[in-house]
């Protein structure tokens, strides 16, 4: 089978970490992967797969003109089926197609786009991409539930398949390297770790509160809030920092680039928390239990399918649950360590070869009943 990814978006935060993980495990014996990629990508030597063949592509993601671009790369490629990891699916394109779906965020909270017309056409390309799509791939059941409503598609049409998460987040961290961490950032005692964006619908103000409320405690004035990820441009969340008079308190290092940092974060937390109202899937929290720390989590959306029982599930507006919850996990050692052990034996459920393999389930489920204009022998060769 000879596939092609457009992979254009190799290295955005989110889906950028589910194009780099299709392509390392999808390509094998028998499954033959045509990736276009940017510069970087073409540089990237952790690429390297004999079954992998990376193409350059220049055109902007969202550019009108990657309609065209990627319709007629595909054609040129001699390929069996077309994979669009994201709703921007090539309107010109009419072979075999796939299209990943990882939310609709934009649908449930207006304003997440900047510009308004781009939620119109963020609504007509979902529409238009499931439309033409012989199979459309969701990242939770929640989320193909999103789409089915909002599509009207039929319903053997979205089939859900979970992402993964990296198990290097569990591997030790040197003690010297945490050390040094918690002195950079000033983290001599206890603190609970966010990780992600800042926008709205993140929730991440409701921290602030949560945390005021837990410094009110005296068995808990030591805590404190580590948030990670890209400031949003609003200064909402400093507008409530400074308003409880947290600025001591909470420490935020922006996006870490630096995945050893990022790591040591997660080893070094009291606890992970994240209040997050609307996820297409949520992968911070697997990332937190593959790191052996307790999660407490929002049990809206796809979050409640993530965590499962291996976390404490909370209602995202309500200050008091969320610090009671907080306080146990920070107090009660033998509910601690029960969710860690629970947290470790629930990530083995979410691997990324596992939705390789899924993923290539659904490619040939459309192969098979579209057919292909490729040689049979291919098409019968055997996955390892």
């Amino acid at each position: 089978m000879r596939v092609g990814i457009d992979g254009r978006m190799l290295y955005h935060t989110g889906i950028g970490r589910y194009i780099q993980n299709l392509i390392t495990y999808l390509p094998r014996e028998g499954v033959e992967v045509v990736a276009w990629v940017n510069a970087q990508g073409m540089a990237d030597e952790q690429l390297s797969n004999p079954f992998l063949e990376r193409r350059l592509c220049a055109v902007p993601v969202f550019h009108p003109y990657e309609h065209w671009a990627i319709a007629q790369a595909a054609r040129n490629a001699n390929l069996d089926l077309l994979h669009a990891p994201h709703y921007n699916a090539p309107a010109f394109y009419r072979g075999p197609l796939v299209v990943t779906i990882h939310d609709l965020i934009p649908l449930h909270v207006p304003g997440t786009m900047r510009i308004k017309s781009a939620e119109a056409y963020f609504a007509a390309l979902v529409k238009h991409s499931v439309k033409h799509a012989d199979r459309v791939i969701a990242v939770s059941e929640h989320t193909r539930r999103d789409v089915l409503d909002f599509t009207k598609a039929p319903e053997a049409k979205v089939v859900p398949v979970l992402q993964g998460v990296d198990l290097k987040y569990g591997r030790t961290v040197p003690e010297l390297a945490l050390r040094r961490l918690r002195e950079k950032h000033g983290l001599a005692g206890r603190y609970l770790l966010y990780a992600g964006q800042q926008k709205p619908y993140k929730n991440v103000a409701l921290l602030i509160d949560v945390l005021s409320c837990l410094r009110q405690d005296r068995d808990f004035s030591d805590v404190k809030l580590v948030l990670v990820g890209a400031k949003e441009p609003s200064n909402v969340l400093e507008a409530a920092i400074a308003r409880e008079g947290l600025q001591d308190a909470i420490v935020q290092p922006g996006y870490l680039g630096d995945e050893e940092q990022l790591i040591a974060l997660y080893q070094g937390a009291s606890a992970f928390v994240f209040p997050s109202r609307y996820e297409g899937f949520g992968l911070p929290p697997l990332e937190a239990m593959a790191a052996g720390i307790p999660v407490v989590s929002s049990n809206r959306t796809s979050l409640p399918e993530v965590v499962g029982n291996a976390g404490l599930l909370v209602d995202p507006d309500d200050v008091l649950e969320w610090s009671r919850s907080i306080k146990r996990v920070l107090s009660e050692e033998a509910l601690r360590d029960s969710m860690i052990d629970l947290g470790r034996k629930r990530v083995r459920d979410f691997s990324w070869q596992r939705t390789a393999d899924a993923t290539l389930d659904v490619y040939q489920s459309v192969v098979s009943a579209r057919g292909s204009s490729r040689p049979a022998a291919l098409l019968d060769r055997k996955r390892h």
